[in-house]
């Protein structure tokens, strides 16, 4: 799927069990995790420095390694419990980024420049 626009991607989602992330480190924000955990969509993702400040509530594996990407992502298939604790983390970790939190955020960070 190329230039989705932000509708569509949220029907994609939505329609999915799990997403894999398996970038590499030189990946930049990673806003694809942070959509499919604001959806309820549990994410396995590659323990890269981009997604550690938010993407918490993701199953990190390290980079480059698939095995580790299938062993997580069988056990939140088969465990629902896994599945149901992924998707709540992940929305819980997405609302911190809801409009509300992000303009505070950048007003904050704005004084605290302007102030410096």
């Amino acid at each position: 799927h190329l230039h989705v626009d932000s509708a569509e991607m949220a029907r994609l989602l939505a329609g999915a069990d799990l997403m894999l992330a398996p970038s590499w480190e030189p990946e930049g924000f990673g806003l694809p995790v942070l959509e499919a955990m604001a959806c309820g969509l549990p994410v396995v993702a590659s323990d890269i420095a981009a997604f550690r400040g938010f993407a918490a509530a993701a199953r990190r594996v390290p980079p480059r390694e698939p095995l580790a990407f299938a062993r997580v992502a069988r056990a939140l298939w088969t465990e629902e419990s896994a599945w149901m604790g992924a998707r709540h983390a992940g929305l819980e970790a997405a609302r911190r980024f809801a409009p509300e939190h992000a303009g505070r955020s950048a007003e904050e960070a704005l004084t605290w420049v302007v102030n410096r």
